[in-house]
């Protein structure tokens, strides 16, 4: 699954090559991450320096932009992928991490 806070994509269920999308999810992450990166530059520029960007960064980040507009829009053309308004589903988050090869692992 792939989202934080909230996973909004997950693997199909019916081609390897699908993806279920999640929209709810998607929508919160989405004004999550917005409004701690406007924060965050609104605060910034407001209290520590004025931000002004050279010409270069803003095509490179207008660039970067375009880029992921076009995949995203690729991604969401694939006919096999499934649109879903919530998860209908509980995340059972699993206790992972590295462990060191003489670590007891139970398994």
């Amino acid at each position: 699954m792939i989202g934080f806070p909230f996973p909004f994509v997950s693997s199909g269920l019916h081609t390897s090559m699908s993806l279920r999308l999640f929209l709810l999810e998607l929508f919160i992450d989405f004004h999550i991450y917005f409004i701690i990166l406007f924060s965050l530059t609104f605060c910034i520029n407001r209290f520590l320096i004025k931000i002004k960007p050279n010409k270069l960064v803003i095509i490179g980040l207008y660039g970067m932009a375009m880029f992921y507009i076009i995949g995203g829009s690729f991604l969401v053309s694939n006919p096999n992928n499934l649109f879903y308004p919530k998860r209908d589903f509980d995340v059972k988050i699993l206790d992972t991490g590295f462990k060191f090869t003489w670590q007891h692992k139970e398994r």
